[in-house]
């Protein structure tokens, strides 16, 4: 099937969920994950809501400063450690409640475009052999840490759908064999393949008639019919749906209306048709998610009113006031010092 493109190619993104402990990890490996960010030119506020969308060149900056900081070669490897099922949101759910194994990679593969875009998935078997690969369709900065959580996100999912005797018959990994491998041993404790073509978990494929452990149908049934109203976009107004995405695009200085589009997997044309559709503007919905990202920076005493005019992706500090008159009617440092004299004001909580 020919893919359509629209304009220029866009980047792709994950679910912030997927790699949620990242912040946590370089924490617990001694550095600092906000100086990190900063490097990185992300936002501390992404990692708040699981939901949010992280561009894959976003994370593989991220991974190649943490890995950098940290002298850990198995970064990417560690996140996805802790990563699971449910990490993926509503599919991975989903996917714990579906009748068998086989039907629930189907589920993580043919919903994909709920968690992530611009990643190929596919479930292949053949001679007694199931393979779940994933690759990444961009160049991207450490790609070989972000196949490493990947992978290793789906060997737990594996391990959540079949119980603690599944195991691969071999992990296909590409990237070179680091020095020292025992991480990967350890985790996987599989025959592995380093320098494969793409991240891979091959495995016997009677496995795909496993059934669930914790499946249940009527939760099963309720989750497939939420997926559907998803992506039908008939579940809720489509401001809701898109104040996560536009939250992101602002944080990661992407905001416009043509890389929204991609991220719904619409073309800009019926992207602006179904706005109008619901009397709504890319614009204002852009302008009211930068107002709650404002007032959230500037409730923090050390954030600079200049460091938020760059996190918001404004050129200057006397845009971002301008901007935050219209929105508020008065100037950030004002709505500051009100902010924190009623902070000061508000009682102590009791004993």
């Amino acid at each position: 099937m020919t893919r359509i493109q629209y304009g220029r190619q866009l980047p792709g993104v994950l679910r912030v969920g997927t790699v949620l402990a990242l912040p946590d990890i370089l924490h617990d490996l001694r550095a600092d994950p906000n100086s990190i960010m900063s490097a990185a030119g992300v936002a501390a506020e992404i990692f708040a809501d699981p939901e949010n969308m992280l561009p894959f060149a976003a994370l593989g900056r991220l991974l190649t400063i943490g890995v950098a900081t940290t002298r850990c070669a198995h970064l990417g490897l560690l996140v996805g450690q802790r990563s699971e099922a449910s990490s993926l949101g509503i599919v991975g759910l989903l996917a714990q409640h579906c009748r068998f194994v086989g039907i629930a990679l189907e589920t993580m593969v043919n919903h994909r475009s709920l968690y992530q875009a611009g990643m190929t998935a596919n479930l292949n078997v053949a001679g007694g052999t199931a393979v779940l690969s994933y690759a990444i369709n961009e160049s991207v900065e450490s790609a070989d840490q972000i196949s490493d959580a990947v992978i290793a996100t789906a060997f737990n999912i594996m391990r959540g759908l079949c119980g603690e005797s599944w195991s691969p018959t071999e992990v296909l990994l590409p990237r070179r064999r680091p020095a020292d491998d025992t991480p990967f041993v350890t985790f996987f404790q599989a025959p592995l393949r380093f320098g494969a073509d793409t991240a891979a978990l091959a495995f016997p494929d009677h496995w795909l008639t496993q059934v669930p452990p914790y499946r249940n149908p009527i939760i099963h049934e309720l989750l497939q019919a939420r997926i559907m109203e998803l992506q039908h976009g008939r579940a809720e107004g489509l401001a809701l749906r898109l104040r996560p995405i536009v939250r992101t695009l602002v944080l990661t200085h992407r905001c416009s209306a043509e890389a929204a589009a991609h991220l719904f997997n619409m073309s800009p044309t019926t992207f602006d048709r179904r706005l109008a559709e619901e009397g709504l503007e890319f614009r204002k919905i852009a302008g009211e998610v930068r107002y709650e990202l404002a007032r959230l920076m500037l409730a923090e005493p050390s954030v600079t009113l200049a460091e938020i005019a760059a996190r918001l992706d404004y050129s200057c500090p006397s845009a971002f006031t301008r901007a935050f008159q219209r929105w508020s009617g008065g100037s950030p440092a004002d709505w500051r010092n009100r902010n924190a004299k009623r902070s000061r004001a508000a009682p102590a909580p009791a004993p």
